[in-house]
């Protein structure tokens, strides 16, 4: 639910803005690829307004979460271009340009807590909410937002938005402040380096007025590094001064129960003081999505991504933009987009998606993730009709008692275009049923996030690799199911299997996830402050001898003789800074058997780009991975008696044998005991834990081992993977 309820709707889409040149040829490679450090790209900042934004890798896209603001209804506008990537409430939108700098809502540059700077004719009289004061002069006044101060920053704009609406007016100023920004001083103005044109826009809404809730994006067709900007809107006006040429225009109009999308596929600015009209009543197409089982208004979730690609001869290169603007809606609010055809220079794709269910609160709880794309032109039907889907069966196992994860299903279609997605916070009673719609030949990748705790000074993000679900399949997902070790995530999964620690001719690249489950393809990593605490110990050994040992990492590039080699990999990790109870700490010990006759991965493996962005081959070392699902209940406990359960460890390739054996502790790893385990070929094991009732209460350590008779081996050690609960 959105306003103060125990259930977080979270938005979570795509946003990609990239401008390549080279005197050449430009390429923007865009292959699924594992994250291959125990310290990912992940970042977490909170907007002024108090939304939470996550931005981190999903299979080589870039994917923004956004969780709501307390009370936030209504939607958000995403623009970006080679430069900035911004993300606005639209109840920012009339105050944009003058009250309130862009910048501030730019997820590319700023930070959480950042220093804000805010001028006045009058300073006295300035009485920013939520604003904590740091200095203040006689010319200026600056200051940050805590996570209350951001909160109650924007319920009081979304406040005074709704009087503006209401009254149908533009303010200059916000709660006494002529700007509020993230630098000191006026606005900064760029002079033009090339001849220009001044440009009017008169901007409409779905009544007929002047729009003051209205956000415009401009592309110049012809070369995007000359201009690809958003532009304000003020009182209905807009103004842009555009070196001449073709442009395209991308327009937002928000109201108070409905945002409007209108496409200008083609302008030519020609002359100075030329005047074009955008008006909300031309979106006459209804954004909408008819499911089989009825769902819940305050779960209801829609976003529309127009994307835009341009390839352009520059003065002495070529190069290639990528633009990405669209919108996110929250609850049932309505959206819609007005009929129009392709832009005449480059490729356009319009993604549209929903993620709707019913409570997430209920004992039963589903949920429909719905994903379409079209190229070119922006279709005057937008009604969308649920009817195949591919069904999901999911188990949250939390990371401690009470923690709160988030889910997302990601359609990755198979030319790597860009997607949108959602997600929203697990149910507590850690089942659900999901089921997924899009178009044939999509790949669908899981992102778990075990804690929803974004602000957090480290955090662990759990991906799956990207698998083929078939409508009308239902597929049992395990997400956390213990016991946790860093490992090897790859398997043969599907069209789009990761090598992640593979060789060429002369090198390996040897690398461990700082975390995997019982599943076989999924992979953690963990994400931490600059100034955040040590969460991994990496180590590595080149036939005996120690090559590498350091902190917060888990990846080396090495360089291979054609000869027989002995590399081992040794991962410790430390999960309790990122709020894991149980698993909290573990250690992997891999040793891999690799030389230039090693194995040739199948050709569907993604083994990485060159530098020139094209697909490589690669060799797949002796190695083994594990699968260890332990017969817990989601709670990670298990009772007093036997409980059997089947496991694998098997290499990554092949069919070597292997041996196995397993072992537990109940003194935190001083001491382990041997518990007999059953061989039942194809590297399948049938073992049982046995908990005696002097056990109860207890943290169980497990430990996994593994070898082959060509030297290949893997032990994993973890921690209080499960305890011990009385009958």
């Amino acid at each position: 639910m959105l306003a103060g309820c125990a259930a977080t709707l979270i938005a979570a889409t795509t946003i990609g803005a990239n401008s390549v040149a080279s005197a050449s040829n430009s390429t923007v490679a865009a292959k699924p690829a594992a994250s291959r450090s125990a310290v990912s790209a992940t970042k977490a900042i909170r907007l002024i307004t108090g939304e939470t934004v996550l931005r981190r890798q999903v299979s080589g896209h870039p994917v923004t979460t956004v969780i709501p603001a307390a009370g936030e209804r209504g939607g958000l506008v995403r623009m970006s271009n080679p430069k900035q990537s911004l993300l606005i409430p639209t109840a920012a939108l009339p105050y944009l340009g003058s009250a309130l700098d862009p910048a501030l809502f730019d997820i590319s540059k700023v930070s959480s807590g950042l220093t804000v700077h805010v001028a006045a004719p009058k300073l006295a009289s300035v009485k920013i909410p939520g604003l904590h004061v740091t200095k203040r002069t006689s010319t200026e006044i600056t200051g940050t937002f805590d996570r209350s101060g951001s909160a109650a920053f924007g319920a009081a704009l979304r406040k005074q938005a709704a009087a503006d609406r209401a009254a149908h007016r533009t303010s200059t100023s916000l709660f006494g402040a002529a700007r509020i920004s993230v630098t000191a001083g006026p606005a900064h103005i760029v002079k033009p380096a090339f001849a220009q044109v001044t440009t009017r826009f008169a901007v409409r809404d779905r009544s007929g007025r002047p729009a003051n809730f209205a956000m415009l994006f401009l592309l110049n067709l012809d070369n995007p590094d000359k201009f690809a900007n958003p532009v304000m809107v003020m009182a209905g006006q807009a103004r842009a001064s555009l070196p001449k040429g073709r442009y395209t225009v991308f327009a937002v109009m928000s109201d108070d129960t409905s945002d409007s999308v209108v496409s200008l596929p083609l302008i030519h600015a020609k002359t100075n003081l030329q005047k074009f009209t955008i008006d909300a009543r031309r979106a006459t197409a209804k954004v909408s999505l008819v499911t089989p089982r009825p769902t819940a208004a305050d779960y209801e979730l829609t976003s529309l991504d127009v994307e835009q690609e341009v390839t352009f001869q520059g003065e002495d290169y070529l190069g290639q933009t990528y633009v990405d603007n669209g919108v996110i809606e929250f609850g049932r609010r309505d959206l819609f987009v007005a009929p129009s055809a392709a832009p005449p220079v480059g490729t356009q794709t319009v993604s549209t998606a929903f993620l709707f269910g019913n409570d997430q609160m209920s004992a039963t709880p589903y949920s429909y993730t719905a994903s379409y794309q079209a190229s070119g032109a922006i279709s005057g039907s937008q009604r969308h009709v649920v009817r195949d889907v591919a069904t999901l069966a999911m188990s949250y196992y939390p990371s401690a008692p009470g923690v709160t994860g988030g889910i997302s299903h990601m359609a990755v279609p198979a030319d790597d275009a860009p997607v949108s997605t959602f997600a929203w916070s697990t149910p507590p009673g850690g089942r659900a049923t999901d089921y997924l719609v899009s178009p044939k030949g999509m790949l669908w990748q899981d992102d778990y996030l075990p804690s929803m705790d974004l602000m957090a000074t480290s955090m662990v993000d759990v991906q799956d690799l990207p698998r083929a679900r078939v409508a009308g399949q239902t597929y049992p997902v395990d997400f956390l199911r213990g016991p946790l070790a860093p490992g090897l995530p790859v398997a043969a999964v599907g069209p789009a299997t990761v090598c992640y620690s593979c060789r060429s001719d002369d090198q390996i690249f040897v690398a461990l996830a700082p975390l995997t489950d019982s599943v076989p393809g999924h992979f953690g990593s963990v994400g931490i402050a600059p100034d955040g605490p040590t969460v991994a110990d990496f180590k590595v050994w080149q036939d005996g001898k120690l090559i590498d040992s350091e902190s917060n990492n888990s990846a080396i590039m090495l360089t291979m003789p054609a000869r027989a080699t002995t590399v081992r990999a040794r991962l410790e990790t430390w999960l309790r800074p990122t709020g894991f109870a149980r698993s909290p700490h573990a250690v992997t010990d891999l040793t891999i058997r690799t030389s230039a006759a090693d194995p040739i991965a199948p050709g569907s493996w993604d083994c990485g780009d060159d530098p020139w962005g094209e697909p490589t081959s690669c060799r797949v070392p002796a190695e083994l991975t594990t699968s260890v699902p332990l017969p817990t209940a989601l709670d990670s406990t298990m009772t007093v008696g036997a409980h059997p359960f089947t496991f694998s460890i098997a290499p990554i390739i092949g069919k070597a044998a292997v041996t196995a054996t397993l072992q537990i502790s109940l003194d935190g790893g001083r001491t382990f005991s041997n518990v007999p385990v059953t061989a039942l070929g194809g590297n399948q094991f049938r073992a049982a834990l046995t908990n005696s009732p002097a056990s109860v209460g207890k943290s169980v350590t497990i430990r996994v081992s593994g070898h082959t008779a060509d030297g290949a081996s893997i032990t994993q050690t973890t921690d209080s993977a499960y305890v011990v609960k009385g009958a």
